[in-house]
């Protein structure tokens, strides 16, 4: 688990949205592309994080940023067909990542349980799911 506390994160996950649209506008001009870019890096700070609730926030703030900048301009926020499925993207991505990075705590929990030797401690045990939660 990470040492930064959950604001941290989120503040983490906003910088994360924000640079990897800074580098999928000059590679790609279609924005399914972009939104590739965007979404695999979500999905990388998601696992890096191993909390819930930043990836699901580091989902919706990119999410923001992939409508209002890299498909429509100048932050003009639609809600248009498309932006459901890049939502979707976004958070199945963050979700991905999540998960990825807490499979390991999770196979611990259950392995320990399933022997029935407790956790040596609640922390070490579950993943984290944010302080929110």
């Amino acid at each position: 688990m990470r040492t930064l506390p959950l604001g941290g994160l989120v503040v983490g996950a906003f910088v994360t949205a924000v640079l990897s649209c800074a580098v999928a506008a000059p590679l790609f001009p279609e924005a399914a592309a972009r939104t590739v870019v965007v979404a695999s890096l979500v999905g990388a700070y998601s696992l890096w994080a191993r909390s819930l609730l930043v990836a699901l926030a580091a989902a919706g703030i990119a999410w923001l940023f992939v409508t209002g900048f890299l498909v429509n301009g100048l932050g003009v926020l639609t809600f248009a067909e498309g932006d459901l499925v890049r939502l979707g993207v976004l958070v199945a991505a963050g979700i991905g990542g999540y998960v990825t990075g807490a499979a390991p705590a999770v196979r611990r929990f259950v392995v320990q349980s399933w022997r029935g030797r407790p956790a040596s401690s609640a922390r070490e045990a579950t993943p984290s799911l944010g302080k929110a939660l």
